[in-house]
């Protein structure tokens, strides 16, 4: 449910928020970036909310503040209906981005992929795991058209966004999200997001070129346990990967996908998922291009928040 608060001196009001997201994004990393799709709505629809890429975002982990021309502020709570999704949207990997990054080109149809990639990978400490966080919210209904403020931000504010948006006349209605086939239900929609899972990172003091690791976990559906194992490569053009589990343990191999090697430990990052619990590392073995031992290398899974 959302609550409503009435405010007289919303350019105040206004001014303190600028104030406090801007010297918030200079001593904070958790400011996202800030676009509504579109930037003009009405009262009651439903707006796309691109929030950069954030790791922390969820639909039950998230809550919106609203104060509207007349300075009326409406608190949007986590998990209200009112956030219909919350979607991780990746870029095509034929993008001249992505294939401009990985080619190191920038001209003609690339369209400064290879400068834009560096942008990205520079804001996401060189995980080349790209992705645009986007909230679809419905606006509460009864808002004063003109100028409006909106900040959505996670229940311990360690990640927000502060944007505006302008409220035009009218009665706005929660979009349908149809489809050439018919609408589709809010669940449907949020089939989108992303599941519970777990994150395998790597690190250490040397690179290798490749690694295998060993997992272990509660028995899955095959051993009367729960969950059916899955594991992600975040970037199949990176590195190749191959994975076997015998209902408690998990055996993952990672490897170059071209030929070359893997040029920093977050491209060794893989997702498993698919309902397991339990999991965490039994053992790692890194291996340098000749096949010789690179020690030091550890590994670390721990539960993921998007």
């Amino acid at each position: 449910m959302v609550s409503k608060i009435k405010g007289v001196q919303l350019m105040n009001l206004q001014n303190r928020w600028i104030l406090l997201f801007v010297l918030s994004c200079v001593m904070l990393t958790g400011c996202v970036g800030n676009i509504t799709m579109p930037n003009t709505a009405r009262a009651g629809d439903t707006i796309e909310v691109a929030l950069g890429r954030s790791t922390e975002f969820s639909r039950n982990n998230i809550q919106a503040t609203v104060v509207d021309s007349l300075g009326v502020l409406t608190v949007i709570p986590a998990g209200d209906p009112a956030f219909r999704a919350v979607v991780n949207l990746y870029p095509d990997p034929l993008s001249g981005m992505v294939v401009g990054t990985a080619t190191n080109q920038n001209a003609g149809e690339y369209n400064n992929g290879a400068t834009s990639g560096g942008v990205i990978n520079s804001a996401t400490g060189g995980d080349e795991d790209w992705w645009e966080t986007v909230v679809f919210l419905d606006l509460p209904a009864g808002m004063a058209a003109g100028s409006a403020v909106l900040r959505v931000e996670t229940l311990d504010a360690s990640e927000f966004s502060f944007l505006g948006l302008e409220i035009i006349p009218g009665t706005g209605q929660p979009v349908d999200f149809a489809t050439t086939i018919g609408s589709l239900t809010s669940t449907q929609v949020q089939s989108l997001e992303r599941v519970s899972h777990y994150e395998v990172s790597l690190s250490g003091a040397s690179l290798p070129y490749a690694a295998s690791i060993t997992l272990l976990h509660d028995p899955d559906v095959s051993l009367a346990g729960v969950g059916v194992p899955h594991v992600v490569n975040p970037r199949g053009d990176i590195k190749s990967m191959v994975w076997a589990d015998d209902g408690t343990q998990l055996k993952v191999i990672l490897t170059p996908a071209n030929g070359g090697s893997i040029d920093a430990f977050p491209d060794f990052k893989f997702y498993v998922t698919g309902g397991i619990t339990g999991l965490l590392v039994s053992n790692v073995e890194a291996y340098d291009s000749n096949g010789g031992v690179v020690p030091g290398v550890t590994a670390t899974a721990l539960p993921g928040t998007n």
